[in-house]
């Protein structure tokens, strides 16, 4: 039930305490100065005139102590008042029965406010501090009596304008208590209404759940449990303050950190394999959410330890000038996003790459504070580990933080351990903590390359994988505007006609250079042809990696002869060789456009094929000529003859993988065509909607095209038709026009 009351009437019939489990008391903080002086105004001015209600305040009771859950605050506040208004007289014995129970010295302060004598003049807000005998050193350093101080100082500075006022006038000053019984556990608890019907933010039921799990789960005793409700209320909370929101929030990027962090130690601990991880319902409900709720069990008194020192130890929520150039957009701490408005508490994400570097960096923590060598070392090698692992998805993610976790026990000498050649028990991503080892062993023989290493590392096409730039078993000098020029030209292709590709493919003529075999395709049919990478745009970097790698100098010689976009359209334009296999793709742009991922086609019989599209088991082809004529039709019948015909693109199905150029001229026919590969023609077929009804598609062509002209009735109902190209346009045109 509801009952209004002012702080006497409450005090009076209550012994009231600020559970352990609560924040601090923090409308004193140096950010709120501007609200705290509105509401001591604000509250002033009620006073002097009709009152004010400040809506309900919520509490539970039990053996005449009432424990207030939302309104800390405000009572705080009121109970500061009358404090205040009474210095210079005696203290009513109802003053005694407000309480801090967040933590001793907040409670010993408050009972020497009213049982010690003081002046407002005793207190030095810079130094969080009583010029008093009775005022404990330590003290300073409990942010409710630095908030306490510095509102005492506010409600003394505003008292000016209203000389008059007295504690009576504080009974003017009313709210609507609110006791709720039979709630249980502090789950339950925590999750009530406040004042506007709105529950209580997740951070508030984050902490009443986490220190209920760490006593009943976790067997803290009540000292442990204090250290932890203390580091989560100050230490901790000044880490993540650094952050704080324009409305000066934290408790999303508190949760979201937390989340990922014990996250993290489940997957590094689970014995379960990457697949089972991916398919635990305690994964699924934890991945992606900020709830503490969903990620309680998988919080261990090991892993608050290691969180612990993992916040103990870090010297600056800002890490990114430690870690490589190509690592951007990466919050160790999660940051509030620049457009967030007053609803919108969206946070800086996290990826799953970015996850594994979260990671690393908890790990070297865990250890230490950064030193920067060792620090920036260890992030160089994980993350050029990490960005060259091939993360797409649960199971590698999962790969990649179980890689990073054995690696760092060794992160604050990680050259010495790979140069040592000692055993890595992780499989994944072989190829780039093989190029770490080598490129370790190096740099302790010759520091100085170190620096040339990490040069060539940031250039944004390598994203630590230089591997590629060893000749014959040697490191060599390289050309950094080679390898940007190189970005840019990739970055830049197909927004320019793919210049690029098609002047390397003219240039090498030749698939044993360029274009390179993407190797067997598991889960193809062994009759598939063989497929070829022509390398995609940026993103398909790791392939572009595998063109140079496979003949590097004759790339690095191509670019010699092409500075520019003229080179590489003269080398087009110059390139005559008709019976080339690439001559087509070479000499029309467009046949890129109707590739899958416009970087792959097949070579089958020294015939280029289109993959237009490229999923395993439902791959599709075409060949240039089908793709061409099919343009040439639409350029040419495009709004001519038949009305409502339209012209389409089929990639094909499962059962004919082959891509065909359709005519559907009305509602019932329709006309297919394609090139036959094996008799070297293109062949017309000629079908009905409705394949119960052949006379429409048969009576168009004999009254457009008089006689029968190898005209052929195939098993499934269809009409074929072969010839040449000039042959096919010629009966297309007389059957459109």
């Amino acid at each position: 039930m509801t009952t209004k009351y002012n702080l006497e009437k409450l005090l009076k019939e209550y012994k009231v305490e600020i559970p352990a489990i609560q924040r601090d008391f923090a409308f004193g903080r140096k950010e709120v100065k501007d609200k705290r002086e509105k509401f001591v105004d604000d509250l002033y001015m009620a006073m002097s005139q009709d009152g004010i209600n400040l809506d309900f305040i919520y509490g539970k009771e039990e053996n005449g102590i009432l424990t207030v859950l939302d309104g800390q605050q405000r009572i705080t506040i009121l109970w500061l008042f009358a404090v205040y208004l009474s210095k210079n007289n005696s203290m009513p014995d109802w003053f005694s029965n407000f309480t801090y129970d967040t933590r001793i010295s907040s409670r010993e302060f408050c009972q020497a406010l009213i049982s010690k004598k003081w002046s407002v003049n005793d207190i030095d807000e810079e130094s969080h501090k009583m010029d008093v005998k009775w005022f404990y050193n330590s003290w300073k350093y409990d942010p409710t009596i630095s908030s306490i101080l510095s509102m005492i100082k506010t409600i003394d500075e505003k008292k000016s304008n209203y000389p008059n006022l007295n504690l009576s006038d504080l009974n003017k000053v009313t709210f609507s208590f609110l006791e709720i019984d039979k709630l249980g556990q502090p789950e339950e608890l925590y999750l009530k209404m406040n004042s506007r019907g709105k529950a209580l933010t997740p951070f508030e039921n984050f902490k009443a759940d986490f220190l209920e799990h760490c006593k009943n789960n976790l067997n803290y005793n009540d000292d442990e449990l204090s250290i932890i409700s203390q580091k989560i209320d100050t230490t901790w909370t000044d880490i993540f303050w650094e952050n704080h929101s324009v409305n000066y929030e934290i408790d999303e990027i508190y949760l979201a950190f937390l989340s990922r962090f014990f996250l993290n130690e489940w997957i590094i601990n689970s014995d379960l394999s990457a697949k089972q991880i991916e398919n635990s319902e305690i994964f699924k409900k934890a991945y992606g959410s900020d709830s503490f709720l969903s990620i309680k069990n998988m919080v261990t008194k090991k892993g608050i330890e290691k969180l612990s020192n993992i916040l103990d130890n870090i010297n600056s929520t800002n890490l990114i000038e430690y870690l490589p150039k190509f690592v951007s957009k990466f919050h160790f701490i999660p940051r509030y996003n620049d457009k967030k408005s007053e609803s919108d508490g969206l946070i800086s994400s996290l990826t799953q790459i970015s996850r594994v570097v979260f990671v690393a960096i908890s790990n070297y923590l865990y250890e230490s504070k950064i030193n920067e060598e060792s620090f920036k070392r260890w992030m160089r090698v994980s993350c050029n580990i990490i960005y060259n692992a091939d993360i797409t998805n649960v199971q590698s993610m999962t790969g990649a933080i179980r890689l990073i976790n054995e690696l760092s026990q060794h992160s604050h000498n990680i050259y010495g351990f790979l140069a040592s050649n000692a055993e890595i028990k992780s499989s994944l991503a072989v190829d780039q903590v093989n190029e770490e080892i080598e490129k370790a062993k190096v740099i302790l023989e010759d520091p100085n390359l170190e620096i040339k290493f990490v040069k060539a590392e940031s250039i944004e096409f390598f994203n630590g994988r230089i591997r590629d730039l060893i000749l014959d078993g040697h490191w060599v000098e390289i050309d950094i505007n080679f390898y940007k020029n190189f970005h840019n030209f990739i970055s830049n292709d197909e927004n320019n006609t793919f210049i690029f590709r098609r002047a390397l493919l003219a240039y090498n003529n030749d698939e044993n250079i360029y274009p390179i075999p993407s190797g067997k395709v598991r889960g193809r049919p062994n009759n598939a042809p063989d497929e070829y990478l022509l390398g995609g745009d940026i993103n398909a970097r790791n392939e572009w990696l595998k063109i140079i790698s496979h003949d590097n100098q004759k790339i690095v010689e191509f670019f010699k002869l092409h500075a520019n976009d003229d080179k590489l359209k003269q080398t087009i334009n110059n390139f005559s060789d008709e019976e080339s296999k690439f001559y087509k793709l070479i000499k029309h742009p467009n046949l890129f456009g109707y590739m899958d991922n416009k970087n792959k086609i097949f070579i089958k019989d020294k015939k280029v094929l289109i993959e237009t599209n490229d999923r395993v088991q439902a791959y599709r082809y075409s060949n240039c000529e089908t793709i061409l004529l099919f343009e040439k039709l639409r350029d040419t019948f495009q709004g001519k003859g038949i009305e409502g015909k339209s012209f389409e693109f089929y990639s094909g199905d499962s059962e004919n993988r082959q891509g065909v150029a359709c005519i559907t001229l009305h509602d019932e026919i329709a006309i297919d065509v394609k090139y036959d590969e094996s008799e070297e023609k293109y062949c017309l077929i000629l079908f009905n909607r409705n394949p119960e009804n052949l006379s429409p598609s048969l009576n168009l062509w004999n009254e457009r095209i008089p006689g029968n002209n190898g005209l052929k009735l195939h098993e499934n109902h269809r009409y074929t038709y072969k010839g040449n190209e000039n042959e096919v346009v010629s009966i297309l045109d007389k059957l459109i026009n």
